[in-house]
């Protein structure tokens, strides 16, 4: 698989953004792991999917992994880092 991301930082970490609104991307926590490790990845402190919207309020939703493959949950970091890119 390929994956085209950005990697992005703010207030001293960094995340791994991608685009997953065509719903292609399917990683396990291990996967998301071995991306965020920094010795055998690209590195990060996280990893950030942007989505659709579920409930269709919003043009894009996201979704968030800890570096270490477990579920993150939101933080206004991350939010930050992934509403300053220009998604279209």
């Amino acid at each position: 698989m390929i994956l085209e991301f950005i990697k992005m930082n703010g207030a001293g970490n960094d995340f791994i953004l991608a685009d997953n609104r065509a719903g292609n991307i399917r990683l396990t926590p291990e996967q998301v792991a071995h991306l965020c490790h920094r010795q055998r990845g690209i590195g990060a402190d996280g990893l950030m999917l942007l989505v659709h919207c579920p409930s269709r309020k919003a043009d894009w939703a996201w979704e968030f992994w800890n570096s270490d493959g477990s579920r993150a949950e939101v933080s206004g970091l991350q939010a930050a880092t992934a509403s300053s890119t220009s998604w279209t």
